[in-house]
C-alpha cells in the first residue's frame, strides 16, 4: 500500500510464526485494541493473546484512536511481579532512555527468556527521541522515494515485535503523507500492515525475499523484529538512495538492553563500522582515518567494507538488479557478508546513515533452532568464500578446513551473475575498500602454528576469546599435526607445544598462553609475525610493558596500534622472538598445556625457540 512518499509495509512472516486471523476493518472501538484482533493458536512456542494496546501517548495523539487513560500491555509468561520497574542501574545523564513500564495483568503461555521482562513495557516502547544536533540542521527533501519496510520473524516475543512496528509506524515521516494517512487510521491496522505468512519455515534469508517479492515501495527497508526506530529514522536513508540508487544503507544501531529493554544511544560522533574475520564472521571496526577525511562532515554517508546485516535500506529494483539473496544459502549466516562483497566488487557503495539510529535488542543466544544441527553459517560462508574470495578463500578454509570438500550446493548461477555483473576482483575490495585489513600470509614473514621444539605445546587462546572476561593471556595447549599446504617447518615430527589463546575473549586484552599443537589448523593457533615486526593474529598484538621490574613478564594480547614500540618483536636465526624494546626473550620456562608464557632474559634455551609453520620466501 502507498502511503504518499512513504509505504510501511512490514511484512511478518516464517513457519513457526502462530496462526493470525484478522478482523474485518471496522470502526474502532475505543474499548478494544486499535491493532487487529489477533486469534493466536497456543502451541509449544507460543501462547494465547489478548487485545493488546500500545500506551504512548505520542501514539494517542498520532492515531487518535482510544480513550483518556493510557491502555495496559499484557505480559508473555507471567512470571514477574506485576508493576515492577525493570529499568535497573543507573547510567551517565545522556547516555539511555527509559522504557514506559505500567502494571499489567499476565498471560498464560510459555516464551523465549527475558519476554517477561519485555511484555511489562508499552507498545510504544521507550521515549528516546535522540538526534544529533548536527542532523537536526539537514534538511530533505519533500519528494522522498517510497518505502516498504520489511520485518520477518518465527516465534518472535510479541511485545518486541509490536514495539518494532509501532516505532516504524509512528516515527516515520508523517509530514509527507498528509490526509492519505489519516484516512488509513482511522481503520485497525489490516490495511496499513501486511501479514505474509509462509507453510513451512524457510529461514531469515528465503524468508526475507518473500517479503521483498510483495513489496512495492521504491526503497525497501530491511529489520529484524526486535529493534525501535528512533525519530527521523527514515529520511536520512530515503534521501541518500535519492541521491544514490546504488547506496546500500545501514542506520547506526543502538543497543536496547535485552533485560531491562533500556535505549541506549552511545556517542553521536562516534560509532563504528563492519568488518570481517578470515573466519568468516562479522566484527565491528573503527572508521579508517582515510575515511574520516573523505566524508568530510561527521554526520556524512561513511563507508562501510561490510554490514551486520539486520538493518539496511536498498532501492527495490538495484536489489533485484545485483542480485537479491543468494537463496542458494540455508536460514541464516554469512548472507550480510556475501551481499557486502557482492555490493562493493559490482560498483554499489555500502555506507551507514549517521542521522539514522534504530535500536536493537542483541541477544546472547540463538532465539531458534537449526533444522537437523546444520552448521548453515559455515556452509553459507563456504558458498560465498568459493564465489566471491577469488584465491582468498584459502584463509577461511585455513580456519575452516573441514569446509572445504562440504556440500555446499551448486554456485555456479552465483558465479555467472558476478560474470554478467562484470564485478571486480576480491583483491581490488581488500586494496580499495579494506586497505587496513591484516592478511595473514601476505602481510606477514612467518605464519601459521608456533610451537616450542622443547615440548609438545603450541601458543593457543585456550578459547579464551570466546569468554566475557575482563583479560585474558595467551598460554599453551598441544600442538595439531596435520599439515599445512606447502608446510615449511622444523620437527615437524616431532610432538610439540604451540602459542595459543587459549580461548580467551579478544575483544578485551588476554595474555599469550601454550596448548598441545592441533592436528589441524584451528583458528585459536594461528599466528603471524607481521612485517612491521608485530607477533599477532587478526586484530590484536602481543604486548609486553616497555618497563618492569620483575625478572618475568607475561605477555599480553591486546589491540594493535601499528606504531612498533612495545608490539615489536624480531624473530632469530635460531628461533628466538625477541621483544625489541626491553631486549626480552619469549619462553615458556617450566610451563605446561594451558598455561601461559612470558619474556625473561634471553638464553640459549629449547624453551625459548620457536618455529613457524611457514616462512615467507627470502626472510
Amino acid at each position: 500500500v502507498n502511503l504518499g512518499y512513504t509505504q510501511v509495509d512490514p511484512a511478518v512472516m516464517d513457519a513457526v510464526a502462530p496462526e493470525v486471523k484478522e478482523a474485518p476493518p471496522t470502526t474502532p472501538d475505543k474499548s478494544v485494541s486499535c491493532l487487529p484482533a489477533l486469534t493466536v493458536v497456543a502451541g509449544p512456542d507460543t501462547c494465547k493473546l489478548t487485545s493488546v494496546v500500545p500506551a504512548d501517548r505520542r501514539h494517542k495523539e498520532v492515531l487518535n484512536c482510544w480513550g483518556t487513560s493510557p491502555p495496559q500491555v499484557p505480559t508473555v509468561g507471567g512470571t514477574s511481579s506485576p508493576g515492577t520497574n525493570f529499568v535497573g542501574g543507573t547510567s551517565p545523564p545522556g547516555t539511555n532512555c527509559r522504557a514506559h513500564h505500567h502494571q499489567v495483568p499476565t498471560v498464560r503461555g510459555t516464551s523465549p527468556p527475558g519476554t517477561n521482562w519485555s511484555g511489562y513495557i508499552t507498545a510504544g516502547g521507550t521515549n528516546c527521541q535522540y538526534i544529533i544536533t548536527r542532523c537536526k540542521e539537514v534538511h530533505y527533501s519533500n519528494e522522498l522515494p517510497s518505502a516498504s519496510v520489511i520485518i520477518i520473524f518465527t516465534n518472535e516475543a510479541w511485545s518486541p515485535l509490536l514495539r518494532t512496528i509501532w516505532s516504524v509506524l509512528t516515527r516515520s515521516p508523517a509530514l509527507e503523507l498528509g490526509e492519505k494517512l489519516e484516512l488509513y487510521l482511522k481503520y485497525r491496522l489490516p490495511s496499513l500492515v501486511k501479514l505474509v505468512r509462509l507453510k513451512e519455515r524457510h529461514g531469515l534469508i528465503r524468508a526475507r525475499l518473500a517479503g521483498a517479492r510483495v513489496a512495492t515501495g521504491d526503497v525497501l527497508i530491511f529489520l529484524d523484529s526486535h529493534c525501535e526506530a528512533n525519530e527521523k529514522w527514515m529520511e536520512p536513508l530515503l534521501q541518500r538512495i535519492k541521491e544514490s540508487r546504488s547506496a546500500v544503507l545501514v542506520p547506526i544501531i543502538d543497543v536496547v538492553d535485552d533485560k531491562t529493554l533500556e535505549y541506549y544511544h552511545g556517542n553521536g560522533r562516534y560509532f563504528q563500522v563492519g568488518g570481517f574475520t578470515w573466519s568468516g564472521h562479522f566484527t565491528w571496526i573503527d572508521i579508517s582515518e582515510e575515511e574520516q577525511k573523505r566524508r568530510g562532515s561527521p554526520v556524512g554517508p561513511t563507508r562501510s567494507p561490510t554490514m551486520a546485516g539486520g538493518l539496511f535500506a536498498i532501492e527495490r529494483n538495484y536489489f533485484w538488479e545485483i542480485g537479491s539473496y543468494d537463496d542458494g544459502m540455508d536460514v541464516w549466516g554469512g548472507e550480510n557478508l556475501e551481499m557486502s562483497f557482492r555490493v562493493w566488487m559490482c560498483g554499489g557503495t555500502l555506507e551507514t546513515i549517521p542521522c539514522s539510529r534504530v535500536g536493537h535488542i542483541f541477544r546472547s543466544f540463538h532465539p531458534y533452532t537449526f533444522p537437523g544441527n546444520k552448521d548453515t553459517h559455515g556452509l553459507n560462508t563456504a558458498r560465498l568464500a568459493d564465489t566471491w574470495m577469488d584465491g582468498y578463500k584459502r584463509l577461511f578454509f585455513l580456519y575452516r578446513p573441514e569446509l572445504e570438500h562440504a556440500d555446499y550446493g551448486d554456485v555456479s548461477e552465483r558465479k555467472e551473475l558476478r560474470n554478467r555483473l562484470q564485478c571486480k576482483s576480491f583483491k581490488w575490495y581488500l586494496d580499495n575498500i579494506y586497505p587496513q585489513k591484516f592478511i595473514l600470509d601476505e602481510d606477514s614473514v612467518a605464519y601459521g602454528r608456533v610451537r616450542n621444539i622443547g615440548m609438545s605445546v603450541c601458543l593457543d587462546t585456550l578459547e579464551r576469546e570466546d569468554l566475557d572476561k575482563s583479560d585474558y593471556t595467551l598460554g599453551l595447549y598441544s600442538c595439531q599435526h596435520a599439515p599445512l599446504r606447502n608446510e615449511l617447518r622444523n620437527n615437524a615430527t616431532k610432538p610439540s607445544i604451540c602459542f595459543d589463546t587459549l580461548q580467551r575473549h579478544e575483544k578485551n586484552p588476554y595474555n599469550m598462553g601454550l596448548y598441545n599443537c592441533h592436528t589441524f589448523m584451528a583458528s585459536s593457533q594461528f599466528m603471524s609475525l607481521s612485517k612491521k615486526g608485530e607477533l599477532r593474529r587478526e586484530e590484536v598484538c602481543a604486548e609486553v610493558p616497555s618497563f618492569f621490574m620483575r625478572s618475568t613478564e607475561k605477555v599480553r594480547m591486546t589491540s594493535c596500534h601499528g606504531q612498533r614500540g612495545n608490539q615489536e618483536w624480531i624473530l632469530t636465526q635460531t628461533g628466538h622472538l625477541v621483544h625489541k624494546t626491553t631486549n626480552k626473550c619469549l619462553d615458556r620456562g617450566d610451563k605446561q598445556s594451558m598455561d601461559d608464557v612470558f619474556v625473561t632474559d634471553c638464553a640459549n634455551s629449547r624453551t625459548q625457540q620457536w618455529w613457524f609453520d611457514h616462512y615467507v620466501v627470502g626472510y
